[in-house]
């Protein structure tokens, strides 16, 4: 690496504040140092060290920091070593970055809290006479310290803050693209089912295939749209749906069953409780159930007759619905993908699910006790 590049990366790995702090000190060391003309080599061999460790401070702060500490002590407890510059404003600086960059605090106030011993040890073994000021200086290296670590928790706590409304802002992006989800699946999935089902209901003459050929298409595209792209993002996205009222939870139940009077189906959606006093959190995964259950019926089901009832008690929600079903329809081991998911979602809340067929008739049973509700709190796309 040349030259000018090292420089280069030196200066980027610069730490301003540190940088600032170090130039101030030097200024001191030097403007104090006119006043000491003839210094003992002891004295030199003592500040050698703490200016090299000054200009190494902006690049490593710790073990800068803490050979700075050293040398103070040693002059601290022998004060006979050093007759020239003072070092004290070094040491006020690093005994502030040991605080900010040492995360353990029992292990960053060491250096400090020996200093402030350090300073009255050496007064007393070296015979001088006691200064008033000893304990005030003593304290200011804790002082320094505390300073220090009053920054750190500054600076931590906005980081926090800063984090914090990231992570709202990504949860609230989530929640956004979940509900995106849940409008692909309940418009335009549904919508296709109620394609597909047209193409069946109306037979196609001898001479002609095309709507096999669009029923053929829709059921792949509709498969490629939950397996490609609502599963997948579902399993990105672990966060709770945005609440849905009470009223479009209802409204979206009776246009399900429109859909179905549509196609041949006749009967009247069923809902006996208070809605109104569920928690509506319950609302999404009951709401993705009743409509897991409704396109079957649409899908397995054969025009006629249908039932549909929602009944919320005090300590459970029951779903009973029933229709007429064609046995070759049935047999067909895709009809079955969401009756599966129904029963996964029963088993994973402690509910039951019972399904009967006979007599051309199904009809299946779902109770989900209310004492599990803080469970059914989860992403209703999941079981999709």
């Amino acid at each position: 690496m040349k030259l000018p590049q090292q420089i280069m990366s030196l200066a980027k790995t610069v730490r301003k504040p540190y940088l600032a702090g170090s130039i101030i000190c030097i200024c001191f060391f030097l403007l104090e140092l006119t006043a000491w003309p003839n210094m003992s080599p002891w004295s030199w061999l003592y500040l050698a060290p703490y200016c090299i460790a000054l200009l190494l401070l902006t690049w490593f702060p710790v073990p800068a920091s803490m050979a700075i500490l050293v040398t103070h002590i040693a002059c601290a407890i022998i004060p006979a070593i050093c007759d020239g510059p003072s070092t004290l404003y070094g040491t006020w600086l690093v005994c502030g970055i040991v605080a900010f960059e040492i995360k353990r605090f029992e292990f960053a106030i060491m250096g400090p809290l020996l200093c402030a011993l350090a300073l009255p040890l050496g007064y007393w073994t070296g015979g001088i006479d006691y200064n008033p000021s000893i304990p005030v200086l003593a304290c200011s290296y804790i002082g320094a310290f505390f300073v220090g670590f009053a920054i750190r928790w500054k600076i931590q706590t906005e980081q926090r803050k800063t984090d914090l409304a990231i992570a709202q802002e990504q949860v609230r992006r989530q929640q956004k693209r979940l509900k995106e989800i849940h409008i692909l699946h309940d418009s335009i999935a549904g919508a296709m089912t109620y394609a597909i089902l047209l193409c069946r209901k109306k037979e196609p003459s001898e001479s002609s295939d095309t709507l096999p050929q669009i029923e053929q298409v829709l059921m792949q595209a509709l498969h490629e749209l939950r397996t490609q792209i609502i599963s997948p993002m579902t399993d990105e996205l672990k966060t709770d749906k945005e609440e849905d009222t009470h009223k479009l939870f209802q409204q979206h139940i009776e246009a399900q069953c429109r859909r179905l009077r549509t196609l041949g189906f006749t009967g009247t959606p069923i809902i006996r409780g208070n809605l109104s006093a569920m928690d509506k959190s319950l609302l999404p995964p009951l709401q993705t159930v009743c409509t897991e259950i409704l396109n079957n019926i649409a899908k397995h089901g054969k025009p006629g007759a249908f039932a549909f009832v929602l009944s919320i008690e005090s300590d459970e929600v029951r779903i009973f619905a029933s229709n007429l079903y064609s046995d070759a329809m049935n047999n067909v081991p895709e009809n079955h993908y969401g009756t599966t998911l129904i029963q996964d979602f029963a088993q994973q809340h402690n509910g039951t699910m019972t399904i009967n067929s006979e007599n051309e008739e199904w009809s299946l049973s779902l109770t989900i006790p209310l004492a599990h509700q803080v469970k059914l709190m989860f992403s209703p796309t999941e079981k999709l």
